[in-house]
């Protein structure tokens, strides 16, 4: 029995440790390719600054756009000066365009170069958009487009500009419009909106109708930016995702807790210690605490640090990159349980002291096994405390401050101000919740009722 006991003590001490080390892990970055996330090696870090000054005599002054050619010329709007620079791929100056048509730019907000070369620039102040041939020749200027559907806009300021050879088509932004031109400067259509279809009955009130019945017609004007339908390409994605992690870290979270508090159950010297130990993390748990352990927002210097402590640099260069990022993903993992494993741990060992001792005496007797014990008593009786467990640790994870999904909310909402699109988006995270815990419940409810009725 004095072995035992010391064998669980030397137990819970190594699981300290190893939470100790493991609290440094840290997570590559990544990047999205098709909803999927891509690590990479390390974090982007500036490679060079560009200078335009020795070149033209002045500096870039607030830049709006910039569009990197098919030749590899970086274009860019230098607003603030009222110009547009052509680089060449090693930064130099190949062109300065100040003026078209005889008429200086001012304030230019995008730019756009086509496969053939073709420049194109939204001169917003002066209310056109330029079309430049490869060498800088100005070739025509869009200004407003001439259009009844377009009454309603005093002043046409386009921001940014795009031009698709397949269609034919010049696209612009100016404010929250989306707008459509043809070749001829003429006024297609919202893009994206929906199209006016064909109505008879309007055709026949026209026809018919007298003149001033006509005036008093409303002209049809589709709707713009706001009515845009589109297809969210991050939501389903990142659901997945955080799905995939759930099924994957409760079970974890939960099976490590039940044993932590069956060990912790026993009679064992410094069994207080142990159980303050692995209810630190509750209070020291915060988000940002957390983002640190999972190197969410850490900067690079700090993930060289804590990578370089756990897998020395002479390993990383022995390893594959596949098996060095299994091998920090594992231990990202590992930091992740045992931090979140508190609580339910608290549970667990209510849970487990509330089973009568009546129960393991008379099993005893039988001469029965500690792991018939908790196989035929302790883990029946725990039924409902599980599902308590589980209930908490998948609502936590769920609400957590590192989840990327009340972040990408919140960027909708707060950052980009589309507060309907990000109710939307609350309620469906919402609804995805309450499917799950139903999934959760009907899975464990006949454990629950065996419990409840026995």
């Amino acid at each position: 029995m004095r072995v035992c006991k010391r064998a669980v003590t030397l137990l819970l001490l190594l699981l300290w440790c190893l939470s100790v080390a493991a609290s440094a892990a840290v997570t590559t970055d990544y990047v999205l390719d098709d909803g999927e996330k891509r690590p990479i090696p390390r974090p982007y870090v500036p490679v060079r600054t560009l200078s335009v000054t020795a070149s033209t005599g002045r500096s870039l002054n607030a830049p709006q756009d910039l569009f990197l050619a098919p030749s590899g010329d970086l274009v860019v709007a230098d607003t603030g000066n009222n110009r547009v620079l052509v680089l060449s791929p090693s930064g130099e100056v190949k062109r300065e365009i100040t003026e078209a048509g005889g008429l200086p730019l001012s304030k230019p907000q995008g730019v756009f170069v086509d496969e053939l070369g073709h420049l194109f620039i939204a001169d917003s102040s002066n209310a056109r958009i330029v079309h430049l041939s490869p060498d800088g020749t100005f070739i025509e200027a869009f200004g407003k487009p001439e259009t009844g559907y377009l009454t309603s806009i005093d002043l046409y300021t386009p921001t940014k500009v795009l031009f698709s050879a397949s269609t034919g088509y010049l696209y612009t932004i100016m404010g929250k419009e989306l707008l459509t031109l043809n070749a001829n400067n003429e006024f297609k259509g919202y893009f994206a909106a929906n199209q006016l279809g064909f109505s008879l009955k309007n055709r026949l009130i026209q026809m018919f109708a007298t003149e001033e019945q006509k005036k008093r017609l409303r002209k049809p004007e589709p709707v713009s930016f706001q009515n845009i339908h589109y297809q969210d390409a991050r939501f389903f994605p990142m659901l997945l995702s955080i799905a995939k992690d759930t099924l994957i870290n409760t079970p974890l979270i939960v099976v490590f807790a039940l044993f932590i508090a069956t060990l912790l159950s026993k009679d064992i010297r410094g069994k207080g210690l142990f159980r303050s130990v692995f209810f630190l993390p509750v209070i020291l748990g915060t988000g940002f605490v957390m983002q640190q352990l999972l190197g969410v927002q850490m900067n690079a210097d700090a993930v060289e640090v804590a990578r370089g402590i756990l897998l020395p640099e002479k390993v990383v260069r022995f390893l594959n990159p596949g098996v060095t990022q299994v091998i920090l993903e594992f231990l990202s993992r590992v930091t992740l349980v045992l931090w979140k494993s508190g609580v339910q741990i608290i549970i667990f060992l209510a849970g487990l002291q509330a089973i009568p001792r009546s129960f393991y005496e008379a099993a005893r007797v039988d001469a029965a096994t500690e792991w018939e014990c908790f196989w035929f008593i302790s883990l029946p009786m725990m039924a409902p405390t599980l599902l308590l467990g589980a209930v908490y640790t998948i609502v936590a994870g769920f609400l957590d401050t590192s989840n990327e999904m009340l972040g990408y909310i919140h960027e909708l909402g707060f950052q980009w101000s589309q507060f309907e699109y990000a109710s939307a988006v609350s309620w469906l995270y919402f609804l995805f919740v309450i499917l799950v815990l139903a999934a959760l419940f009907l899975l464990l409810n006949p454990a629950t009722k065996r419990v409840r009725e026995g």
